[in-house]
């Protein structure tokens, strides 16, 4: 694990959650045994403070066959807040990165804990009256825990600098 990342987590934990609020879902890359590059949408990642997290397992397929093999992962949040990008077109400026990519190795899958099922419910507690819900995420048990070795945070060049709030 890099010093930058110990030093700077919470800037990091902080900016992912910014992204995460804009958008429903992060993308986690593995890559499978034949090395082909999988992308998997997870609409629950939760980072801890110790540079770890996990997501809740349930509707992912490729993604646990990848823990069995490479265990290597990136995981990009992204801001697609339509109002912090017309503000970035409009001044010719990012205030804050754009994205961030989290890179570090699965771990194991075990049955959540009471506080991470809260977290869970936390997240997802405005569509709990929804008949998707039920569907979708009720039955939710099962976390694959993850570690974060590095992480980079994404610019546009010199035609869009990054400023206030930039790591």
């Amino acid at each position: 694990m890099s010093k930058q990342i110990l030093v700077n987590w919470s800037q990091v934990r902080s900016h992912f959650r910014k992204c995460q609020a804009q958008n429903l879902q992060q993308a986690i890359a593995t890559v499978d045994e034949l090395g082909l590059p999988q992308i998997t949408p997870i609409g629950t990642v939760f980072l801890n403070d110790d540079q770890t997290g996990f997501y809740f397992e349930m509707y992912t397929t490729t993604l646990p066959d990848c823990a069995e093999t490479t265990k290597r992962i990136a995981i990009l949040g992204v801001n697609t807040s339509k109002w912090y990008w017309f503000k970035a077109l409009f001044k010719g400026v990012f205030y804050g990165p754009p994205a961030v990519k989290l890179y570090g190795q699965l771990g194991q899958r075990r049955r959540a804990t009471e506080v991470e099922m809260r977290r869970l419910e936390r997240r997802l507690s405005s569509a709990k009256r929804m008949k998707g819900y039920d569907l979708l995420w009720k039955n939710m048990a099962f976390i694959r825990e993850f570690s974060i070795d590095a992480y980079k945070m994404i610019e546009f060049g010199p035609a869009m600098p990054v400023r206030l709030g930039a790591l």
